[in-house]
């Protein structure tokens, strides 16, 4: 089905707005997530919904990330670098060890 990168055929800004939107549903499912799990501001939601909407929203953002990464615009080994800085930084944070 893949011919060439989706940026090919929306161009990068779009791309990058395409992330963006996806993000923020991202965000928008993980707090129904967390609503669904406290049960301090119910939601109508089941927990299959709840987790549908996550996961569909997690992939769309990956797919984002994979096609910024055709695009060039970042790529793994910064990525991963990024993610070690940040992981030790939460576990300082959190006063722990950042080897656990």
């Amino acid at each position: 089905m893949e011919s060439k990168p989706i940026y090919e055929y929306i161009g990068q800004p779009a791309l990058l707005e395409q992330l963006g939107e996806e993000a923020c549903e991202l965000g928008q499912a993980s707090l129904k997530m967390a609503r669904y799990i406290r049960s301090e501001n119910p939601t109508p939601k089941t927990a299959f919904d709840v987790t549908k909407d996550l996961v569909e929203e997690v992939s769309d953002v990956l797919v984002c990330i994979e096609e910024l990464k055709a695009a060039g615009f970042i790529n793994d080994k910064t990525i991963n670098a990024m993610k070690e800085i940040k992981r030790t930084r939460w576990y300082e944070r959190l006063g722990g060890n950042e080897n656990v």
